[in-house]
């Protein structure tokens, strides 16, 4: 059954919860986690491959990946197995919702995570570029002054604006040539490729005019069409619920979503365990690193370090401003001296 985010927030309200993730870390209180799992103490959310690290099923499953080993279109099955409701971020997940719908058999939520004031991607990078190029701007650092989305310039910044930020950029790619009418040379056919994830705001035949829009007059002479859907994305559901004054950015790794979640759902205290943020360490069951070039250890954790830290800042101090206390469970953490977060080894809650 398909689960609304509306009817998840504050579910869990005044009871513990533990956000395991896959860092070594990990491993020293998987143990403990169980138990207090099997005596009803805590709540779980667990991320991606959890099932390598526990025999107990977590109470919420959190995904926001577009691998071919954890989209539902080729792990449907081993979500029905499993049977824990799934969060699934269908703005990064390509499976067709339809598909999603018709198949699992266990509860699950879809939500987005990027397209912020319900615009497409385009939209959010064409205000980025309009707001680069603007002359009252020409002076500063235009990538440190975008503050337009969630109130938060850090997402646009470099290196992560490099990438579009976390954002999909639609663009026209050749897929073939036809034999011209006239006997002429081939011509070539071309497409208009738009991110799937925008589609899920907007409908098709939109994207494409818009896109056209955008491509053939000024950025600031655009007229974007409304979004199909009021859907808030998950950040922007954080921010209304809490307060605070900025929201996340797209997430540079599924472990703010899963924080995020848990402090929705209002559980206190929330502690994380596997947070390591550092791929050189490998995972929690003993696998190496994904790399990102061959010979090269993925170093997105210290590329994006910046943005990591301001994420989980606003996770931490929209938790506060909600009353609700955030333990990192790894006091060896690189990033805990520039983060204000409480910090244990010990996972402080009774078994009785």
């Amino acid at each position: 059954m398909q689960i609304k985010m509306g009817d998840i927030i504050g579910n869990h309200a005044g009871k513990p919860a533990v956000v395991t993730l896959h860092g070594p870390s990990l491993n020293s209180h998987v143990e403990k986690i169980e138990q207090l799992q099997r005596n009803d103490k805590i709540i779980r959310f667990s991320v991606n491959n959890w099932y390598d690290s526990f025999s107990e099923n977590p109470d919420y499953w959190i995904l926001a990946s577009s691998h071919p080993n954890d989209i539902i279109s080729e792990t449907h099955d081993k979500k029905n197995k499993f049977n824990v409701p799934v969060f699934i971020a269908d703005t990064v997940d390509p499976t067709d919702s339809k598909f999603i719908e018709e198949t699992l058999r266990c509860d699950y939520l879809l939500y987005d995570q990027k397209h912020f004031k319900g615009h497409t991607c385009m939209q959010i990078l064409n205000n980025f570029m309009k707001f680069c190029n603007d002359k009252a701007t020409i002076n500063t650092d235009p990538a440190t002054a975008f503050s337009y989305y969630g109130n938060n310039s850090t997402m646009f910044e470099p290196p992560r604006c490099y990438d579009n930020a976390g954002f999909s950029s639609p663009k026209i790619a050749e897929i073939g040539y036809t034999k011209a009418d006239d006997g002429g040379p081939d011509k070539k056919v071309v497409e208009i490729q738009i991110g799937f994830c925008c589609s899920r705001v907007q409908d098709e035949s939109t994207l494409q005019k818009d896109f056209l829009q955008a491509m053939h007059g000024r950025s600031e002479d655009v007229e974007w069409s409304p979004p199909k859907t009021d859907r808030l994305t998950i950040q922007e559901t954080l921010q209304q619920l809490s307060g605070h004054d900025s929201h996340y950015s797209t997430g540079d790794t599924v472990a703010v979503h899963a924080i995020a979640f848990a402090i929705i759902m209002k559980c206190n205290p929330i502690y994380i365990s596997g947070l390591d943020l550092d791929y050189s360490l490998g995972y929690s069951d003993g696998s190496p690193a994904p790399f990102s070039a061959p010979g090269k250890i993925n170093d997105d954790w210290e590329r994006l370090d910046k943005n990591m830290i301001n994420d989980l800042q606003i996770l931490v101090d929209s938790a506060k401003k909600m009353g609700i206390e955030v333990i990192n469970l790894n006091p060896e953490a690189w990033y805990n001296k520039r983060v204000s977060i409480n910090v244990s080894n010990n996972l402080d809650i009774s078994l009785t």
